[in-house]
């Protein structure tokens, strides 16, 4: 750090003069012959250096500003670092830790690369379309019941990560006419409300569904027509028992009469005589 430093620089400094003061040697250019309170003075003995009160005190001054300096500069670089983390020096690795996280919930591709945008796009499109697709052929089979003659099949595509996704499927029902026009309306009342079940039907289910309109309306035209034959039947039927019996009364009005019947008239002829 810039002010530790700085600090060490003025220590020297102070070592310097405090060592020209004492009267003992310093090292490095701070041993050149002191300024201002200190004094130099020669004699034939060779020079002597004193100090002077002011000069001591003013030592004594820088000595303890220098000493201060180099406190703070040791104090403040705990507080520094600790600025530093709390700024976000380690953000980088927690940032990488959460990239990595983001990376394993990613989708891979069938060699476990994560896939690109674009590619993580198409499978979610699939992924949609898939559960659309089993969605909508469960409805067919639910509603189908004892009509459907089969299990859902799927067609499927490959994705980028490498899963199979269904994209089409059918469910098999029994369109065929029942037994009686009367169990083919109800028949074909189910097979509608099979092809129709699903949320958003297909062409394909609409068609289904028309068709079995169309056999239904067949099944109620063939009841209708049997019910005409049937009253014909019915009335022509009654026409000829009624002439049967109207022959029958006529038949017996020509008949001879019985001789316990000529015997009575003959008694009642005589009774008048």
């Amino acid at each position: 750090m810039q002010v530790g430093s700085g600090g060490i620089q003025s220590n020297q400094s102070l070592l310097a003069h405090l060592g020209a003061a004492r009267g003992t040697p310093a090292e490095g250019p701070a041993a050149a012959a002191p300024q201002g309170p200190v004094e130099t003075q020669r004699s034939s003995q060779g020079d002597s250096v004193s100090i002077s009160a002011a000069g001591r005190a003013a030592l004594e001054q820088e000595a303890a500003d220098v000493t201060a300096a180099a406190d703070v500069a040791v104090e403040s670089e705990p507080r520094e670092a600790a600025q530093a983390d709390s700024d976000g020096v380690e953000a980088p690795e927690q940032e990488a830790s959460d990239d990595s996280e983001d990376d394993s919930t990613k989708p891979r591709s069938a060699s476990g690369e994560p896939l690109s945008e674009a590619e993580s796009s198409v499978v979610r499109q699939l992924q949609s379309r898939d559960r659309e697709v089993r969605t909508h052929e469960q409805a067919h089979l639910s509603a189908a019941g004892q009509y459907a003659a089969g299990g859902a099949s799927f067609s499927y595509q490959n994705g980028p990560d490498g899963k199979r996704y269904a994209i089409g499927g059918e469910v098999p029902i029994d369109t065929g006419t029942a037994r009686t026009p009367e169990a083919t309306i109800n028949k074909m009342q189910q097979v509608k409300r099979a092809a129709l079940a699903p949320a958003n039907p297909s062409g394909a289910d609409r068609s289904i569904a028309a068709s079995a309109a169309q056999q239904e309306t067949g099944a109620r035209t063939e009841i209708a027509a049997l019910q005409r034959e049937s009253a014909v039947a019915a009335r022509e039927q009654a026409t000829a028992e009624r002439a049967a019996k109207d022959e029958g009364e006529a038949t017996n009005s020509d008949k001879p009469l019985e001789d316990d019947d000529a015997a009575a008239v003959a008694q009642s002829l005589n009774m008048v005589a």
